[in-house]
């Protein structure tokens, strides 16, 4: 896992010693070594931060320079079936130096060109620089694991994997991105290849970006696209087996590395099925946990216990009796972007912890979105049996009426909000933080608050089944956006890599075209899985993630001072009046911890990136 920065200019020479200095702001990715080129133009520059998994020694650093010096290549990730295409690429008269992917995947697009999208599975943004050709080629893994930004202007072109190296190169723009900043306040995060600086945009997930160096404009297009479910399935007892099969092979692909591996084990069903697989693969399996001692139900360690003891891991875990919220300051200077999700803190804490051990850790993340875990898929299907049916006009006079008269965080009244669904073609999309009206009121009179639903609308597939629609609406935004940004940047900043063996290609590909949508709710196939891999005390029925007690926390007087200073200052952008009423509402039950802490964290970001608004 690494870091990675390069810059093409059209107008001058590059300044490498600055450059460097931008690369080492994410030295946090790469902390093992550094390597960089440029030209004899002094006009084109890549640099690498190194973080050693696969082939320790030099012969595995970056930038690489292709065998007959034509293509260069950064690269940010690791290729699970690298020796499946190196034995391939053998066959085809390629000699290899060293033991890595990152030669693999030069060879293969020295042989293949883009078609070696199709060909590799792994979590991966890279950049390769053809030099006969005169041209960029940019990607990013199919679902969006591995992050990638980059700015064009008639200057050139930058590309980082985190947004703050590119502002130190060029930081003449740092306009926050209007459409941007309204999405993170109303659902969460920022979808698409947007981000929240108006001039930088990211790399969408499954596409590559080509630039013929010197032409107008960069072409983004899409390598892969999920498939449609086919009209009949395969018996549930042929598919259940299947799983079991492709499960068990991406996470013993996943393992392959030179250093540690270790698991986040919660005690939930992903991460207990995904310990099951690993432990047969190393008898010396690390597993790691947290829990909030003190604050009940936030505390449960003894489920993850339980199922460390049954398969024999070297089981570490990580109790946090209290959290300074001095750690959401130190988050939001890190964080290349504003992260509203609030576990983004254990995760912080347990990587950190981890990093004493592995550098290298396998998560669940995926299986609720690609397995249908969540609960509110099931709420909206609920929604749709009472409701739609009931006349539109009606639909939308209760929704209009609840948004308006109930306050801000009343319990149901989201719920109510969303009986006007179209659930016939799309699924209910309205805000679950902030709603247009509510964004007019918090921010700025001056600022012009943009309805996100035509963003949100791009995510649906009308085609699909509500569950598929659902589902892929979630895997469109929801994971690569908020999960997987959020699990990249707080292991990072541990200098640790995760690996999600949920989002293999053969698990997707399974998933999204093989498997029967009745055996999607609720995860139904995992827990089927999870009767053959799982000991009998395991509650596959639990739903358990590393979630922190922030009600708990918000409630302590350090915490309600700290927000006060930061929320409640000269320079914060929102509204006093509206953040007055959020967090005393909050102290009369209503439910806001969520959004106060997305203010807090933005304000904090912007704060602490000299951020113009």
């Amino acid at each position: 896992m690494c870091g990675i920065l390069g810059r093409i200019s059209l107008t001058e020479k590059i300044d490498a010693s600055f450059m460097k200095s931008a690369l080492d702001l994410m030295i946090h990715r790469g902390p093992d070594a550094y390597g960089e080129w440029m030209n004899e133009e002094e006009n084109s520059w890549f640099g690498h931060r190194r973080l050693s998994i696969i082939d320790l020694s030099d012969l595995g650093s970056q930038p690489m320079v292709s065998f007959d010096k034509t293509l260069i290549i950064v690269f940010n990730g690791e290729i699970y079936n690298y020796k499946i295409i190196k034995d391939e690429l053998r066959s085809k008269g390629y000699h290899f130096k060293s033991q890595s992917d990152t030669e693999v995947l030069l060879n293969a697009w020295h042989c293949w060109g883009v078609y070696t999208l199709e060909k590799i599975d792994g979590m991966f943004a890279f950049s390769i620089l053809d030099l006969v050709n005169n041209r960029l080629t940019m990607a990013r893994d199919r679902i969006g694991e591995k992050p990638l930004y980059y700015r064009f202007t008639n200057q050139g072109f930058i590309f980082a994997s985190e947004l703050k190296s590119i502002l130190h190169v060029d930081g003449t723009n740092r306009q926050i991105n209007h459409i941007a900043l309204d999405c993170l306040l109303g659902f969460g995060y920022v979808p698409g290849d947007l981000s929240i600086i108006d001039s930088v945009k990211k790399l969408p997930p499954a596409s590559y970006l080509s630039w013929q160096i010197g032409s107008s404009t960069p072409i983004v297009k899409k390598y892969w696209i999920p498939a449609s479910p086919p009209a009949s399935h395969k018996e549930e007892s042929l598919l259940l087996e299947e799983l079991d099969t492709i499960l068990g092979q991406s996470v013993k692909s996943q393992m392959i590395a030179d250093v540690p591996v270790g698991v986040m084990l919660s005690g939930g069903l992903d991460s207990s099925l995904i310990t099951a697989y690993a432990s047969e693969q190393d008898k010396d399996l690390y597993t790691f946990t947290v829990g909030f001692e003190g604050y009940g139900g936030a505390d449960e360690r003894h489920f993850a216990r339980q199922v460390a003891q049954w398969f024999g891991t070297r089981h570490r875990e990580l109790n946090v009796s209290g959290a300074d919220p001095e750690i959401m300051s130190k988050l939001s200077a890190q964080c290349c972007e504003p992260n509203t999700d609030p576990a983004i803190i254990p995760g912080y804490l347990i990587y950190n912890a981890a990093s004493e051990y592995c550098k290298v850790v396998m998560g669940g993340d995926g299986g609720d979105e690609i397995f249908g875990g969540y609960d509110r898929y099931e709420q909206w299907l609920n929604l749709s049996n009472k409701f739609g049916n009931v006349p539109a006009k009606l639909r939308s006079f209760i929704s209009n009426t609840s948004e308006s008269i109930l306050p801000i965080g009343f319990k149901g009244r989201h719920y109510l909000m969303q009986i006007a669904s179209d659930f016939k073609h799309s699924i209910p999309l309205k805000d679950n933080l902030f709603t247009t009206e509510e964004r007019r009121k918090i921010l700025p009179e001056s600022w012009i608050v943009t309805d996100t639903s035509f963003l949100k609308n791009t995510m649906v597939d009308s085609n699909l089944d509500f569950m598929g629609r659902a589902m892929r609406y979630d895997m469109n935004g929801f994971l690569p956006d908020n999960i997987l940004t959020k699990v990249d940047r707080s292991s990072m900043l541990s200098s640790v890599e995760v690996r999600s063996p949920f989002l293999a290609k053969g698990i997707l590909d399974f998933a999204i075209g093989d498997l029967h949508p009745n055996l999607k709710r609720r995860k139904k196939i995992l827990r089927q899985l999870a009767l053959k891999k799982l000991p009998d005390f395991v509650n596959i029925q639990r739903k358990q993630g590393f979630v922190p007690p922030l009600e708990y926390w918000m409630k302590e007087k350090k915490w309600q001072e700290f927000m006060k200073d930061h929320l409640f200052s000269d320079n914060c952008i929102f509204n006093k009046t509206m953040l007055n009423n959020l967090m005393s509402g909050e102290g009369r039950q209503f439910f806001n911890k969520r959004r106060v802490f997305t203010l807090i964290m933005i304000q904090l970001w912007l704060n602490s990136n000299n951020i113009k608004f």
